[in-house]
């Protein structure tokens, strides 16, 4: 069983809007040091669905914990 924590790298979203982006987009600006950016009103920066260092769990892997760990 695997329970991805900490996200993953498949998919990525506006940190403003959390609008779902292009992840194959996404990863290729980074690689070319550009910033992704979402063309939402808010220009928000868009990452993949990953958790940083410093940054808290996503809110589903506290609701899903005890049913996912129990298995």
């Amino acid at each position: 069983k695997l329970v991805e924590a900490h996200g993953t790298f498949s998919t990525a979203s506006c940190v403003r809007c959390r609008r779902m982006q292009d992840p194959n987009r996404v990863k290729r600006l980074i690689m070319e040091d550009k910033i992704p950016r979402c063309d939402c009103l808010k220009r928000g920066v868009c990452k993949p669905d990953i958790v940083f260092f410093g940054e808290d769990l996503p809110p589903r892997f506290y609701s899903l914990r005890r049913r996912d760990f129990m298995a």
